[in-house]
């Protein structure tokens, strides 16, 4: 809807201007506070009823290495929006735009690839059947489902074939390097 494209706009000019300002994203010496608001649906969780918030405290000292992520979106500006908020987070990002060049970067990662924020329509892929390959290609990498088509049975579907969580966009970018530390925990071996 045009309210929902405002929105994304809105939510995105904020992101620029705080990188060009250098403004800091929330965080003390000793804690990152992170708050999530996302429509969103967890695996194993119902349908989601309405927007769901939270603040998660991360201690910094139990961040112990930098992560690797794929961010693959065909919006050049959310993509880049998404790959500086984890590279000023301390990951490496990795970046495609399409199906095509998300199993590129798989193949060609020097690195593993410790999480995938996933978009759910790309120009050649609109099912998730993508999912289903990153999946089968990176079963230890937690992958993050974006879309701006979760219907109940997308988002369903998405969890049922090993999707961390659904993210329904528009979304708060500030909440997407926590919520990439978190499903990473979650997905990793223990």
């Amino acid at each position: 809807t045009l309210q929902e494209q405002r929105r994304s706009a809105t939510s995105m000019l904020q992101l620029v201007a705080g990188i060009v300002l250098d403004t800091p994203i929330t965080q003390t010496h000793r804690f990152m506070n992170l708050r999530f608001d996302w429509p969103s649906m967890r695996h194993g969780s119902a349908p989601p009823v309405k927007k769901r918030s939270s603040t998660v405290n991360f201690p910094m000292t139990h961040v112990k290495r930098s992560l690797t992520v794929l961010v693959v979106d065909d919006e050049a500006l959310l993509r880049w929006s998404l790959a500086e908020i984890l590279r000023r987070s301390g990951h490496s990002v990795i970046e495609a735009e399409s199906a095509e060049n998300a199993r590129d970067a798989i193949t060609g990662a020097s690195t593993p690839i410790d999480v995938v924020l996933l978009d759910y329509r790309l120009p050649d892929s609109n099912d998730l059947r993508l999912l289903e390959d990153v999946r089968r290609r990176l079963p230890r990498s937690a992958v993050v489902l974006m879309t701006a088509f979760g219907t109940p049975d997308v988002m369903q579907g998405a969890l049922d074939r090993g999707a961390y969580c659904v993210l329904s966009k528009p979304f708060d970018l500030h909440g997407v390097a926590g919520l990439v530390t978190e499903a990473h925990r979650a997905c990793r071996p223990h």
